[in-house]
């Protein structure tokens, strides 16, 4: 686990780690880039920035702003807990508000049973050009996409569970 709590705008540099759990709190000035987690947590208020990292987001509490770039955003492997690939921790004592992803050019891969990659109490933004793969409807609309979006064409990863997410050099998702 990686767990930082720092309110305030520190430079936060967490590169090329492979860990089981990263989790931010209060951070305003993080930068994440080539990590492999189950998971990233970011919780009061972070401002944050994944690129190139492999695993699942979530987001608790109220005011956090993620942006997302070139990153395999999962659900919960087949044998854990199963949740969106980017879910808010919502407990129904408190409302959550004012989270925000800005997504641009990741793959997410879903697993039943939720219905969508997005927690639908999550506002998106963003350039799009995500590949969104085996879901039903990528956000909280469902008719909702971001621009250049494309919804369950098989990004052709080379393995099958436990996954080998590397892209095969005829994947679509290859520019």
């Amino acid at each position: 686990f990686i767990t930082m709590r720092y309110p305030g705008d520190a430079r936060i540099i967490i590169n090329n780690n492979q860990v089981n759990r990263v989790s931010l709190s209060g951070a305003t000035n993080a930068l994440l880039t080539d990590n492999i987690a189950k998971g990233f947590g970011f919780a009061e208020g972070c401002e944050a920035t994944l690129d190139h990292n492999l695993g699942a987001v979530w987001i608790a509490e109220s005011d956090n702003t993620v942006t997302i770039s070139n990153c395999t955003i999962m659900r919960s492997q087949p044998d854990g807990d199963f949740s969106p690939a980017i879910i808010s921790h919502h407990n129904p004592e408190n409302e959550y508000e004012g989270n925000l992803v800005i997504l641009h050019n990741n793959i997410f891969y879903g697993h039943d049973p939720f219905p969508y990659a997005v927690n639908p109490d999550i506002e998106v933004e963003g350039e799009g050009y995500n590949y969104l793969w085996n879901v039903d409807q990528a956000y909280a609309d469902e008719d909702e996409l971001l621009p250049n979006d494309v919804m369950n064409e098989d990004p052709l990863l080379r393995g099958d569970y436990p996954f080998d997410y590397r892209l095969r050099a005829d994947s679509p998702c290859i520019d």
